[in-house]
């Protein structure tokens, strides 16, 4: 209880075991979370969206799995900047609700094993920089939609499932004319 006023909590590239602790949620004025490259196992506790003042959120390089949490609590974490959950074991598709976070700037969901096809509500993301979900195994058409995404100016989507093909829209978007559309 005594530490429900920590800002940053950084304990990356150790071996910590075991899985996510709900507890997590109780630490509500933090506004860094990262347990990178550690040996964490488990799934991630819905408890992670009551961090409402978190702006960097990293798992990435565990072995978290199951799939990643589907609500609408998303929107209330509106100063979250980076998701970073790369290289883990999470399954299942890719929340439309993601979409739902108005100031995200990188997202990062490669090497996992997420399905099913991209929401179009990532559109959502206006802010987005760098979107790489690649190494999983997306499947169906890149939404048009993403050039909605004005400030993309990243995309990897290489070793997935995806058809069709690249979409016009996105060949014009100012920012990724320059070979940074990889699918």
């Amino acid at each position: 209880r005594q530490m429900t006023k920590i800002r940053i909590l950084d304990i990356s590239n150790n071996t910590l075991t075991g899985s996510i602790p709900n507890s997590i949620g109780e630490l509500t004025t933090m506004d860094t979370l990262a347990l990178d490259n550690n040996r964490l196992t488990g799934t991630l506790p819905a408890e992670l969206l009551h961090l409402h003042d978190l702006q960097a959120l990293t798992l990435s390089a565990n072995s978290l799995r199951g799939t990643i949490i589907s609500s609408d609590e998303w929107s209330a974490m509106e100063l979250l900047e980076k998701l970073l959950i790369r290289d883990n074991d999470l399954s299942g598709p890719i929340p439309a609700s993601l979409g739902e976070l108005p100031n995200l700037q990188t997202l990062d969901l490669s090497f996992n094993m997420l399905t099913g096809t991209l929401p179009v509500e990532l559109d959502g993301l206006r802010r987005l920089r760098m979107l790489d979900l690649s190494t999983n195994q997306l499947s169906g058409e890149l939404p048009h939609e993403l050039a909605n995404m004005n400030s993309l100016h990243q995309i990897n989507m290489t070793n997935n499932r995806l058809t069709g093909s690249v979409p016009t829209s996105l060949c014009a978007k100012q920012g990724l004319n320059n070979g940074n559309v990889k699918y």
